[in-house]
């Protein structure tokens, strides 16, 4: 059997960390393949501290390295050694920051093959969303929307996967909503398991968030996130029954802490960049075309809103940052548990439970965005 090790993007910001991850990983799968296997790595810098360190490896056989400044798939979409990977049985990409905790390949092997599922992942700590660790260890689920992590490929499935990207979308943005609107079989196997370290990250939100929407509108998704199954379907793997999962949201799931992780924006199509904040999205899960009228831009119907939602470690700043487009800090002394957004005066007031002291936020210091308030009113940002 041939295996590669794909690495997705590495560079100087916590690379001794990154290493120190890359070879607890190298050494987990050797010890399970027991036999050598190749690498690829996508450097955006401190190439040679990269080639050295991977050099050490003496079970690596085929070491392919492609060094590029960029980020993600600026990185990966451009390099050449991936027509070369078709003579691979298998191919596990990875991120830099993930750390395998228990990963029985041959396991995952043998269920990517008997479900016949184009990506397979373990189940990820850390993730962003609960539904990627949220299920026993006997169960497989079936996914719409799945994290990028750690992925078991074939390579007909690398291509598939690579094909969906854009190299405009650097930062994969929505990408992970979008697996079962391509027809793409994922799937979380949840008895193998990884790790997000959640290192430090330079990421430009608000430009995920714009290259993001350009992304839906570069692949045709001009339908709702809010009605996405995330797991559509359970297989008991001691039972072999299978069941559907019913009514279950993206942004409905059995981790509480999920729903603050989502960033609900909602934009009108064909309209300016206005920003609408609702509690509920507004637009049908399987609307993928455009209104055929124009009056469908001011309409609140379903058909006529398209859903952005961040993926990303949220903080309260950050977050109220990105809704509100609010130029100064939130001052607060607690993290915000339950934010009820109400009309006061002339200024946004945000009651928070159990803190004894309140945000206020000035109108005047929210620029470049227009607040629907009848729609917003008494929203929780964050679920307890």
């Amino acid at each position: 059997m041939r295996f590669v090790y794909y690495l997705a993007a590495i560079g100087h910001r916590g690379l001794e960390v990154k290493l120190n991850i890359l070879a607890k990983n190298l050494n987990y799968i050797y010890s399970q393949l027991k036999t050598n296997f190749d690498i690829v790595v996508n450097c955006y810098n401190s190439e040679g501290v990269v080639y050295n360190f991977v050099q050490q490896f003496t079970f690596l056989n085929k070491k392919m390295f492609h060094n590029k400044p960029g980020v993600l798939t600026e990185l990966f979409l451009t390099n050449p050694h991936n027509a070369s990977l078709s003579n691979y049985d298998y191919i596990l990409f990875m991120l830099d920051d993930v750390e395998i905790q228990y990963l029985n390949l041959k396991e995952m092997f043998s269920i990517k093959e008997k479900y016949n599922i184009d990506i397979l992942s373990p189940k990820v700590i850390n993730s962003t969303h609960a539904f990627m660790n949220s299920y026993a260890s006997h169960n497989l689920t079936i996914n719409n929307a799945l994290e990028v992590y750690c992925l078991l490929l074939k390579y007909k499935d690398f291509q598939r996967f690579l094909s969906i990207h854009t190299i405009e979308n650097k930062w994969m943005w929505g990408v992970d909503f979008l697996f079962g609107h391509f027809n793409i079989k994922a799937g979380v196997y949840n008895r193998s398991s990884v790790k997000h370290m959640l290192l430090p990250s330079k990421k430009n939100t608000n430009n995920a968030e714009k290259l993001m929407r350009a992304y839906f509108r570069d692949v045709n998704f001009y339908g709702s996130l809010k009605d996405i199954i995330a797991v559509k379907n359970i297989i008991n793997l001691r039972t072999g029954t299978s069941s559907k999962v019913a009514g279950k949201p993206l942004n409905n799931n059995n981790n509480v802490n999920d729903y603050g992780k989502l960033m609900q924006i909602n934009l009108k199509k064909n309209s300016s960049n206005n920003t609408t904040l609702n509690r509920n999205f507004n637009s049908s899960t399987n609307s993928s075309t455009n209104s055929s009228t124009n009056s469908s831009t001011n309409s609140s119907t379903n058909s006529s809103t398209k859903t952005i939602l961040k993926r990303t470690q949220v903080t309260e700043n950050n977050m109220i940052k990105l809704l509100g487009k609010i130029n100064s800090p939130i001052k607060y002394k607690k993290s915000i548990t339950d934010v009820n957004k109400v009309k006061y005066g002339n200024k946004l007031k945000y009651n928070k439970e159990n803190l004894s002291s309140k945000t206020s936020i000035n109108r005047t210091s929210i620029n470049r965005t227009s607040i629907n308030r009848t729609s917003i009113n008494r929203i929780n940002l964050f679920k307890n």
